[in-house]
């Protein structure tokens, strides 16, 4: 637990640096911050949700609210690029994907959001920059890591 600490940076730290976002992991945590349900504050510092909605996942007005929440967030801290990584194998992932570009687009954001097949394998291998992320596999192989959700 004190190692995940250790690699954990503060909101703050995130200007100026390349900020990977595991999708589903933080949009999803900060969908249950704003209803209130299913999350806890684990023994690691993180917080996490328990409700493993991962498979069937909806793009819904709270999923928007969501996004758009982390959007301003990263609007706010200014890092130096944002890239999205979502898990292509849940439905409705291409359309996600669109409404995230569409609000990078609109506030002037440099980033971008990639569907891929192997999430935690493509997170773990992140070398420069920092992951946001609650996934422990994902905190305990990277350098550095944040919680999004908190931020948010």
């Amino acid at each position: 637990m004190e190692a995940r600490r250790r690699k954990t940076v503060g909101c703050d730290e995130v200007g100026g640096e390349i900020l990977w976002i595991d999708g589903y992991n933080v949009i999803i945590t900060v969908e249950h911050l704003i209803t209130g349900e299913h999350l806890f504050l684990c023994d690691d510092g993180f917080l996490r949700d328990i409700k493993g909605v991962f498979r069937s996942y909806k793009l819904t007005e709270s999923s928007k609210k969501s996004v758009n929440l982390i959007l301003d967030f990263i609007g706010y801290v200014k890092p130096e690029y944002t890239y999205f990584i979502l898990d292509e194998k849940i439905s409705k992932s291409g359309e996600l994907a669109g409404y995230i570009r569409r609000g990078l687009k609109s506030r002037g954001m440099k980033g971008e959001v990639k569907l891929s097949d192997c999430v935690d394998s493509e997170l773990k291998n992140v070398k420069k920059g920092i992951v946001a992320t609650a996934d422990g596999i994902i905190v305990d192989a990277v350098e550095k890591v944040v919680d999004l959700p908190t931020c948010v």
